[in-house]
């Protein structure tokens, strides 16, 4: 059995660790976090590893995983180059959804194989992470690293793909959008709720059948025949009152409503353009 050392095991760190831990796909060996007593909760979590204090304690592993955040991935990366055991058998991944293996680009000079995977899942919780089978997971870095990571994913029943390291920004945007901005547009309206006096544990109650039947809608229907509201029924007047209402409370999120309603318009407009004198009208307000 392979071994893994874990360099940052955060919340992602830790979650991966306790799956490899539990399918016995590989084996823990040393664990460092940016302080000994972090290190030590993580390997109390986790079940497993020896925790070490600095790089010059790292003992040779087959594998390394980078799992800080990703202004630190570098960092550790050019620290991890000063270690005596890595070679041309090494591999070292990060879990970064934004970076590239680009960012392990150093230790290409010592034969390196280098790769990134992102799960595309909410890390907030590691205790849920038995639920991971079916997982999507995006792979992109050198043939030897993403072929072994393949594998590696596959054994914990997750779906692996591939993206080139140019693709990585845009890849992480959109579950950008789709995960955190959804939580973020969530928190506006519940504020705007709050505007009309209604307390937020109403507003949630009050949300969670609507919220949870568009989700589904989604997946359902598609996009294109999921939206629904007044921008679908073209109710001009009613567009331009929820302008008008939220302009005069914040103007910051009457630009969001704006932003966002032009791209319901678009999306109507590729749908259905029988009526183009009223979509340029909705495009103009």
């Amino acid at each position: 059995m392979h071994t893994l050392s874990i360099i940052g095991a955060g919340k992602v760190g830790r979650s991966l660790a306790k799956l490899f831990l539990e399918k016995q796909v590989l084996k823990i060996q040393n664990i460092l976090n940016s302080s000994f007593t972090s290190t030590q909760l993580a390997v109390s979590e986790i079940g497993a590893g020896i925790p070490v204090c600095s790089y010059d304690e790292l003992s040779a592993a087959n594998v390394f995983m980078i799992s800080t955040s990703d202004e630190n991935i570098i960092e550790c990366a050019n620290n991890l180059l000063k270690c005596n055991f890595l070679d041309s058998k090494s591999i070292v991944f990060h879990c970064s959804g934004c970076l590239s293996s680009k960012a392990l680009g150093c230790l290409k000079s010592k034969g390196v194989n280098i790769a990134s995977v992102h799960p595309i899942r909410s890390f907030a919780d590691s205790k849920n992470i038995m639920d991971f089978a079916g997982t999507y997971c995006a792979i992109e870095g050198d043939t030897i690293a993403t072929s072994y990571l393949d594998k590696l994913f596959q054994s914990l029943q997750a779906i692996s793909f591939h993206i080139t390291p140019e693709q990585k920004g845009l890849y992480h945007a959109s579950t950008v959008f789709s995960s955190n901005y959804l939580v973020v547009l969530m928190e506006l309206s519940l504020q705007t709720l709050e505007q009309v006096g209604i307390s937020r544990t109403v507003s949630y109650q009050i949300l969670e059948p609507l919220v949870k039947n568009a989700i589904d809608n989604i997946f359902r229907l598609g996009t294109e025949n999921a939206l629904t509201g007044p921008i679908v029924r073209a109710d001009i007047s009613t567009v331009q009152k929820h302008i008008a209402t939220l302009s005069s409370w914040n103007n910051s999120y009457a630009d969001i409503y704006k932003l966002l309603g032009k791209i319901a318009v678009d999306l109507v407009a590729s749908n259905n353009s029988d009526n183009e004198l009223l979509i340029k009208r909705l495009e103009n307000i």
